[in-house]
């Protein structure tokens, strides 16, 4: 039998795993929703059994992220009181108390509540539930990285929370992520090759001077040589590699996981809702606080805010696989490309067609049509 609150904490994470990947399938497979068709086309369905022979029919976009946060309401309401994280509770099972940042912990749902609510533009509930996480991050273990955290480093000098675990709301533990990103980055690994190289010294700089904006704001910013690769090739995005296999290294290294919901995008989220929720001065406050706490340039007016946090996004959300779902959300017609030399534009010019991939081949089964 289960521990008095265990069962709600794993049907809360059920709930929210399940909304986590619809949510996902809408911002990828879904059109721009706003686009003409993005709030009406139905290409997915909502899976609420796991039935796969049943046919379950498309739903709309509204009707899918309606069924996303009724699941995250749910979870958040029975979570609340018997997560570790956001109450008193402990048990006797240390699975269930320990690691909360790499579960879908309740502060995480609330994340992916503010993410869902953004999305269709409900920006005073997005801000809400953004502000919730923002509030409770430090009583709840999670905080930007600090200069002592910073200083950490293994023996090439590279600091070893550079990927800064103390950040992650929600993380999945992956152990052969280190081998995985180094084969992508090789010219001769079996993913990118070339491909990864593109992110030179000049583009991960304050100062590349290939673009109208530079990718960093500041040569400050702490982001810079936390996550750009400098030994032993130089440039390359480095968040998620180990750059020791020495004994001594490795035990000083994190848990190798990828962070999918963090403080920042609380944040970035909060920022950019309260420019309608509250007001634009509180949306460039809480956009303040994050540059403040990367040690970036400081945004100094309500002027261009929602292009700033567009921009704020492709810098704190490096390596994460979220910016372009940012570019998505708001229909932008310029999606800025990594590929960037002088000869060459450095953006895509978008459309509908170009924001949303075609369903998958195997994906049309038993009669389904979409």
């Amino acid at each position: 039998a289960f521990e008095t609150g265990v069962k709600e904490l794993l049907t809360g994470e059920a709930l929210a795993v399940r909304a986590y990947l619809h949510l996902d399938l809408v911002r990828l497979f879904q059109p721009p929703y706003l686009s003409e068709q993005g709030r009406t086309a139905k290409r997915i369905p909502y899976m609420e059994t796991l039935d796969a022979l049943k046919f379950v029919p498309s739903s709309t976009t509204d009707e899918i992220l309606d069924k996303v946060d009724a699941d995250l309401a749910h979870a958040a309401e029975i979570m609340k009181d018997n997560d570790p994280i956001s109450s008193d509770k402990s048990y006797h099972t240390l699975m269930f108390t320990t690691n909360r940042q790499y579960k879908l912990n309740y502060y995480a749902v609330k994340l992916l509540q503010a993410r869902s609510f953004l999305y269709r533009g409900k920006d005073k509930e997005a801000y809400e539930a953004a502000k919730e996480v923002i509030d409770n991050a430090a009583g709840a273990g999670v905080h930007f990285i600090t200069e002592a955290e910073r200083s950490r480093v293994d023996s090439y000098g590279t600091p070893v929370d550079r990927s800064c675990p103390m950040e992650n709301l929600f993380a999945v533990l992956t152990d052969d992520l280190d081998n995985n990103v180094r084969d992508a980055i090789s010219m001769s690994g079996k993913r990118l090759g070339a491909m990864a190289r593109f992110a030179s010294n000049k583009w991960l700089s304050a100062t590349s001077g290939l673009v109208p904006e530079a990718f960093f704001s500041a040569a400050s910013d702490i982001r810079i040589n936390l996550w750009k690769r400098t030994v032993p090739t130089a440039g390359m995005v480095g968040k998620y590699i180990r750059e020791s296999s020495a004994a001594e290294d490795v035990a000083l290294y994190p848990k190798q996981a990828v962070t999918l919901l963090k403080l920042g995008e609380a944040y970035l989220i909060a920022a950019e809702a309260a420019i309608t929720a509250v007001s634009p001065s509180e949306g460039l406050s809480i956009l303040r606080q994050l540059q403040d706490a990367r040690k970036g340039g400081i945004y100094d007016t309500t002027d261009g805010l929602k292009e700033e946090i567009l921009l704020e996004y492709r810098r704190e959300t490096l390596g994460e696989g979220q910016l372009f779902y940012a570019y998505k959300r708001r229909n932008e017609e310029r999606l800025i490309t990594l590929f960037q030399v002088p000869e060459l534009t450095y953006y895509f010019t978008m459309n509908d067609n170009r924001y949303t991939p075609d369903i998958p081949d195997k994906e049309f089964n038993a009669g389904r049509t979409y």
